[in-house]
């Protein structure tokens, strides 16, 4: 809890130093802003954000109470911070237009990535679940981590063989120890969160698409699920070597280093190659390119 205080901390206090330091900027046009012209009507329907907010908040709990477990998961949370989007939406002043566009689209955009599809199965299988995790979630540990974790092992020269949301695996003394995989090892959360904070990050600050940014984002998406996938390798290669609780220590720590490794590179590149409009200038007031504005 200490450490995630001083983070939180650190980042309010750099967060609030870069809002203060921001220019007064004329808004640049962008995909992102004509999206949100449209959505709010010319900022002519943002008085019935809150309601949306609280008929999405009421929903997901209602939902939640009545045809699911009943317990607030992460998936529930998501849920919920995108209700508070929508009913902050028009209180946050327009000088922060980018910030308030990039927040509003990202938990949106991570809903329909990361919520929609899971519920959607459930749904259509007809089925909720009665464990810690229901059938989509527990088929999606099973195709995108447990089945690819178990190759990637025995590639490597480790005995390991994957049952559904459990991984067997074989100590160094030549006992079986197995592990259970849940949904936020399997890689979903941190490509889901990527491609969402990808494409608000492209859609508040690009006029259009083009193939650099497509190529951007499928390589992210592909390092994002390696990433993942090298994370829990090597999980799994400290508790073979030093046992059950070397491999706690290991998946409590590895993780948020080797994401926050990977997130730091790839990010320097995105800055590299994809060059911003510039702060502050309309698309009228841009230089022509190629006889081109």
């Amino acid at each position: 809890w200490y450490t995630g205080t001083l983070l939180a901390v650190v980042a309010g206090w750099q967060l609030l130093r870069l809002l203060q330091e921001r220019p007064d900027a004329l808004p640049a046009s962008s995909m992102g802003t004509r999206f949100m012209e449209r959505v709010t009507n010319g900022d002519r329907r943002t008085r019935w954000f809150p309601f949306v907010g609280l008929s999405i908040a009421f929903a997901d709990v209602a939902a939640n109470a009545l045809f699911f477990n009943g317990r607030l998961g992460s998936n529930d949370w998501v849920v919920l911070a995108a209700a508070a989007a929508w009913a902050g939406y028009g209180y946050i002043p327009p000088i922060y237009f980018r910030e308030r566009d990039f927040a509003f689209l990202f938990i949106n955009l991570l809903v329909l990535v990361l919520v929609v599809p899971v519920v959607s199965y459930n749904l259509a299988i007809g089925s909720t679940g009665d464990g810690t995790m229901t059938p989509g979630e527990l088929r999606s540990v099973e195709i995108l981590l447990a089945s690819p974790l178990e190759n990637l092992l025995t590639l490597m020269g480790y005995e390991a063989f994957s049952t559904g949301d459990m991984l067997h695996y074989r100590l160094e003394n030549g006992d079986l120890a197995r592990v259970s995989i849940a949904q936020g090892c399997s890689g979903i959360y941190s490509v889901a969160v990527f491609v969402a904070a990808f494409a608000a990050f492209v859609a508040t600050e690009y006029n259009r698409l083009d193939r650099n940014v497509a190529m951007l984002l499928l390589l992210g998406v592909i390092t994002a699920y390696f990433a993942n996938l090298f994370r829990m390798a090597i999980i799994v290669i400290v508790g073979h070597y030093h046992g059950m609780e070397a491999l706690e220590w290991a998946h409590a720590n590895a993780g948020w280093l080797i994401f926050l490794l990977w997130v730091g590179i790839f990010w320097s590149i995105i800055f590299r190659f994809l060059v911003p409009l510039p702060t502050g200038a309309r698309p009228e007031e841009m230089e022509p390119e190629n006889g081109r504005t």
